[in-house]
């Protein structure tokens, strides 16, 4: 497999345009794709295997998956960010609080307990959370919900903050306000509430119309982008009066954040729940990617990721414009990074 890359990238070479940049400039292939793959780390130590997938991919960042003490939260963050890197990690976590929580210490009640609360308590719980994460080297947080419970009985629902636009909107608006100086997410874009379905173990079929959907479900995102928000996760629904893909693999709403003026970073929820839907998880890659996210969430699979780094490489060389577009969001990211973390 390292020879069939090898060879890829040197015949990839030859067909670059005549005015190359200096040499320095040069991005290696390597990076250029590695820069798109947040993996899977579980602690409380980082293990040899996750340490050489993390460098040999040239990984844009980890997500730390389990359930763990502040105390190894901040031992395991110490370990990855002595690792060789050029660009920083993204290192992230799912602390929503309630029952999606990793910092098993921390007290948030999350969802709509934490929606419940007067407004300053919400306020001083999601900076307490925010406060013991960056104290334990997190720098990135999966944790803000900008799904609507619409039905009580959905999966979704106690993990959303309220059952109307309005109030949601309102919550995330603090929320955002109250995390700093940690990165905020918000997910699972275009909005969770609308299924009773489990989107880890299938593609829910959402079927409401454009303009309800924009009236609804895509204000509390829209609020968000208005609020500076960082990050984008897509969930894997599929609006199917909207268009013909579940979201992560749908270039129309990537393309509707960019027209309504999200700058950050997108991401995909967890590609390896797909699975279930999909019998070809490096076609699910390929066209993750060539809807338009930024990086690739990574907790499960049935594809070694070594392998699935190895053929996003081959990916990445087989055409020009696949490859001019991960130049691109190679320098969306760099650029993200160099604004929004320290090195």
């Amino acid at each position: 497999m390292k020879w069939i890359i090898i060879i890829a990238s040197m015949v990839w070479s030859f067909f670059l345009p005549k005015q190359q940049p200096s040499v320095s400039s040069i991005i290696p292939l390597e990076e250029l794709v590695g820069q798109r793959f947040i993996w899977e780390v579980t602690g409380p130590r980082l293990s040899s295997e996750s340490a050489t997938l993390i460098t040999t991919t040239h990984a844009g960042g980890v997500i730390i998956m389990g359930e763990l003490t502040s105390s190894e939260i901040a031992s395991l963050t110490a370990q990855i960010r002595t690792l060789s890197h050029k660009l920083p990690f993204i290192i992230a976590i799912d602390q929503e609080g309630g029952s999606v929580k990793r910092m098993m210490d921390d007290e948030n009640p999350g969802g709509i307990a934490l929606g419940r609360l007067h407004d300053n308590e919400f306020c001083q719980t999601v900076a307490s959370t925010s406060a013991k994460l960056v104290n334990a080297g997190v720098n990135t947080n999966f944790g803000i919900i900008g799904d609507i419970g619409w039905n009580p009985y959905a999966y979704i629902t106690n993990r959303t903050y309220g059952n109307s636009a309005e109030f949601a909107s309102n919550r995330i608006t603090r929320a955002l306000e109250c995390s700093k100086p940690i990165l905020t997410t918000i997910k699972h874009f275009p909005g969770h509430g609308r299924t009773q379905l489990n989107s880890h173990f299938t593609i829910p079929n959402i079927n409401i119309s454009l303009d309800e959907w924009q009236k609804t479900d895509a204000q509390p995102f829209l609020t968000a982008i208005g609020e500076g928000v960082d990050i984008i996760m897509f969930g894997h629904l599929h609006y199917q009066a909207i268009a013909t893909e579940p979201a992560t693999l749908s270039q129309y709403f990537h393309t509707y954040l960019k027209d309504n003026g999200f700058s950050g970073l997108t991401i995909t929820d967890d590609l390896g729940m797909l699975e279930h839907s999909y019998k070809n998880p490096i076609d699910t890659m390929k066209r993750a990617f060539a809807a338009g996210n930024d990086v690739l969430l990574y907790t499960t699979s049935s594809v070694d990721p070594h392998t699935l780094f190895h053929e996003a490489l081959v990916y990445a060389t087989s055409s020009s414009e696949i490859y001019a577009s991960f130049q691109q969001h190679y320098n969306h990211i760099k650029e993200f990074k160099r604004r929004k973390l320290p090195r």
